[in-house]
């Protein structure tokens, strides 16, 4: 009931219930639920209307005409009109109690900052008023279009539109960056692919607005990067780009030197961190782990910019030098592998060579110490006689299995194979059939039919080549970044907000850290106080 007017609901869980506002002018009305009968049988409650949120929009206004396209694809995704019923006895009820709490928790702790922070809505001229209620009416569409989606049984918030895009790579392309983290919490992958083989970093870089008052391009990028999106990611193969493209080559290709620059070291960064290299100490460090210069009042803007672009030179050249280390190493063992291992096949070289890669370059103690225990029983003669023992029982066992089953059928196949040579090769072709057949014999291939033999490391060697020529790529665009004064600064932007989205992170991590020891620090009760407490103990002894 919104005062005097009743409403049906949706059960979205349990406890949870979904439905749509009336018309109302602005003001407070009585909000509690019925079970239509229009009597309260829960607590009633004060719902606000407040005045601008239903006034109507013209999208024409504020996108040009891709975005224009944009939003109304969005909107149509995010439209409530085909959803299918809950199914409230399945299974992971209690993941997706918690899913839905968690959205529900970010979108009052969204609306509490707009209401705290009032400054943010004063001042604004028409197109940015505009905005700011579009961006708070897709927002109310996003959340409860999420909300809907979890408690589905399909595929959830993982669906693609018409054209093959999802509700990531359509925010991503708008700019809409409040629309990552929850739509990620909603279970999305932040990599999630289109139809096209793109995500939603692609898009943003591909189509991303930047508007003057807000850099929407460079916070949506950033909070992509941060979230964990993949910087070298490749679209699928198409006859303009047969290699695929990253997310820096559509950046440069926009003409955004900063953002291709930034996203070229992070997947050169990152490409090498997934090494897991012994020398930790000596690592490359990656984007995220970066921090911006310190300000300093001596120093211009230019200035703190170039020394971060210079360190981004050096990063990067560093981390291509030792990715082609690396390759030269495994090129290297391959070549004594292949001439030391005489009558090997080359999949049994390719494991040795894959092996002694992962020794040079990872350090798994937990897998070596299994790995040694297991070699320590089978190297005792007690352990090793038993499990000799058990193996050669179950090869019996199978022989004899294998023997009965083909003794039983010999007799069909036998008399299959008569009718087969009789009818076909005999009648039909006029031929000898099977008579005078020999299985010992020997056919010689012919010469000419020969093929020639490929080396099995030649498609190995074709992606490290074309790996490598990705990154040297990749190393261009940072220093053609570095040469460019407007990309130096959208770099030392992006690397500011990197680095504040990290310590925002770290801060609530804190936060709620403390909360849960205040929490379980007020589970424990006083028993002195209780005893010392006349009106307690009267209670319970009597």
């Amino acid at each position: 009931m919104f005062g005097e007017v009743e409403v049906p609901a949706e059960v979205i869980a349990d406890g949870i219930l979904s439905c749509y506002a009336p018309l109302h002018n602005v003001g407070q009305v009585p909000f509690y639920v019925t079970c239509s009968n229009r009597v309260a049988c829960s607590e009633v409650r004060e719902f606000d209307y407040r005045a601008g949120v239903t006034k109507d929009i013209n999208v024409f206004d504020i996108y040009g005409l891709t975005s224009r396209e944009m939003l109304l694809r969005l909107k149509t995704l995010l439209s409530l009109k085909s959803f299918s019923p809950c199914n409230h006895h399945c299974q992971g009820v209690v993941e997706k109690r918690e899913l839905i709490a968690k959205i529900i928790s970010m979108k009052e702790e969204e609306e509490c900052h707009q209401f705290v922070d009032p400054s943010s809505d004063q001042d604004l001229s028409e197109y940015e008023e505009k905005e700011r209620l579009l961006r708070r009416l897709m927002k109310e569409k996003l959340y409860s279009w999420l909300l809907h989606k979890i408690m589905e049984d399909g595929k959830g918030p993982n669906i693609l539109d018409e054209k093959g895009q999802g509700v990531l790579h359509l925010a991503a392309a708008l700019g809409y960056d409040w629309a990552i983290n929850p739509t990620v919490s909603a279970g999305v992958s932040i990599n999630f692919r289109d139809v096209n083989g793109w995500t939603a970093l692609h898009w943003a870089a591909f189509c991303g607005r930047q508007g003057p008052p807000n850099l929407l391009l460079e916070r949506t990028v950033a909070i992509l990067v941060s979230v964990g999106a993949a910087p070298g990611a490749l679209t699928d193969p198409s006859p303009e780009f047969p290699l695929g493209r990253t997310p820096a080559d559509l950046a440069s290709a926009n003409g955004h030197k900063g953002i291709s620059g930034f996203l070229a070291e992070s997947s050169l960064t990152s490409y090498l961190s997934s090494l897991t290299m012994d020398d930790q100490k000596e690592a490359v460090q990656t984007v995220s782990d970066r921090i911006a210069t310190s300000v300093n009042y001596s120093d211009a803007q230019d200035i703190l910019s170039l020394k971060d672009s210079i360190t981004a030179v050096c990063n990067a050249t560093q981390a291509a030098d030792r990715i082609h280390q690396m390759f030269r190493m495994q090129s290297f063992q391959w070549k004594q592998l292949r001439e030391s291992s005489d009558g090997v096949s080359g999949e049994h070289v390719i494991s040795l060579l894959t092996t002694k890669t992962r020794r040079r370059f990872q350090n798994d103690g937990v897998a070596h110490a299994a790995a040694t225990q297991i070699q320590k029983k089978f190297r005792g003669w007690k352990k090793r006689k038993e499990f000799l023992l058990i193996r050669q029982r179950i090869v019996k066992i199978q022989a004899h299995v294998r023997g009965h089953q083909v003794r039983k059928q010999y007799k069909t196949f036998v008399w299959s194979v008569g009718i087969l040579e009789k009818v076909i090769l005999r009648w039909r072709r006029k031929g000898s059939g099977l008579r005078g057949f020999r299985r010992d014999a020997i056919i010689k291939p012919d010469p000419q039919c020969t093929l020639p033999e490929e080396d099995e490391y030649d498609f190995l060697k074709e992606g490290r080549k074309q790996t490598e020529e990705r990154f040297q790529k990749a190393l261009t665009r940072v220093k053609s970044m570095a040469q460019n004064p407007e990309g130096r600064g959208q770099y030392r932007r992006l690397l500011t907000l990197v680095q504040g989205i990290q310590d925002n992170k770290a801060c609530n991590m804190v936060l709620n850290s403390t909360e849960e020891v205040a929490v379980a620090d007020e589970d424990f009760l006083d028993v002195d106080s209780l005893l010392d407490d006349d009106t307690f103990m009267s209670i319970a002894f009597e």
